[in-house]
């Protein structure tokens, strides 16, 4: 169903899905219909759907549906996001899983969260925590060597949502690693991406 609105509505736009594949050309849309199918088949409602325009691999636009719980974010590269934010400060860091992700380097990453006193863990859906991040629901999240269909319409979530956002796509490989973080104070330079 999203493929054919997509096509129909922009038919000269490449596609690229996580179940169908496809090509990505100079701007493409990126595609995941279930981030965190494992929760899904489990009755957790932590998944998403996860739309993205991407452009010479830079999202430019983005949303991020979680069904499950009944919330729609969505934003654009102008920085418009329809996102509700918590007042409450963020104390957990996603930190994601994927198998070409090397372990010693995810542990790193943990370990430099947990001395900032975050607590450290795994959503199981890139897209649904990069979601609750542009909501202040989480702190920051990383991972490395996930698909373009997972971490795009993300970073356009929390770019416009005022986040430091590092977000690297390798168009050829449709790979790329995605950094996500606070801009408050206790955070900024304590965390890097390396």
């Amino acid at each position: 169903m999203i493929r054919q609105e997509l096509e129909t509505a922009f038919p000269d736009d490449a596609l690229v899905c996580e179940e169908s594949g496809g090509v990505a050309e100079a701007g493409f849309w990126a595609v995941d219909p279930i981030d965190g199918s494992a929760n899904f088949l489990s009755g957790n409602p932590l998944w998403a759907v996860s739309i993205a325009y991407v452009v010479d691999g830079s999202p430019r636009l983005g949303g991020i549906a979680l069904p499950a719980l009944g919330e729609v974010h969505i934003a654009d590269a102008g920085r418009t996001l329809n996102s509700e934010r918590s007042l409450a400060p963020a104390v957990v860091f996603g930190v994601g899983r994927n198998a070409k992700w090397n372990r010693d380097d995810r542990i790193a990453w943990e370990n430099q969260a947990e001395e900032l006193d975050l607590n450290v863990c795994c959503l199981g859906s890139c897209a649904a925590s990069l979601a609750f991040c542009a909501s202040r629901r989480m702190a920051g999240y990383v991972e490395k060597s996930v698909y373009v269909w997972d971490i795009a319409a993300g970073a356009v979530l929390c770019a416009a949502a005022g986040l430091d956002v590092e977000c690297e796509i390798d168009t050829r490989t449709m790979r790329g690693d995605i950094f996500v973080m606070e801009k408050s104070a206790r955070m900024r330079g304590q965390i890097s991406f390396n």
